[in-house]
C-alpha cells in the first residue's frame, strides 16, 4: 500500500469542496496565461509577416531594373 502521507488530508465538507475549487482556479489560470503568451506570439507574427506583404516586394522596381535582392550567407569555416 501507499506510505503514510501521500494523500493530501480531507478536510471536512465545505472546507475541502472550497480548496479543490481555488487549486483548480489556480491551475486554470495558468493555462489561460501561457495561451495568452503564445496568443500574443502568433499576433505579433501576423502582424509583421502582414507588414511585409504590404512592402514591395525586392527586385519589383519594375521592367528592366537592375536591383536583385540576394540573400547571402558565409560558410563557416
Amino acid at each position: 500500500m501507499f506510505p503514510f502521507g501521500f494523500c493530501i488530508p480531507c478536510e471536512p465538507g465545505d472546507a475541502s469542496w472550497r480548496g479543490h475549487q481555488e487549486r483548480k482556479l489556480r491551475l486554470l489560470t495558468l493555462w489561460r496565461d501561457g495561451l495568452e503568451r503564445q496568443l500574443a506570439g502568433l499576433n505579433a507574427s501576423i502582424n509583421t509577416l502582414e507588414e511585409q506583404m504590404r512592402r514591395p516586394a525586392p527586385g519589383a522596381d519594375g521592367p528592366g531594373s537592375g536591383s536583385v535582392w540576394v540573400e547571402s550567407r558565409e560558410a563557416p569555416q
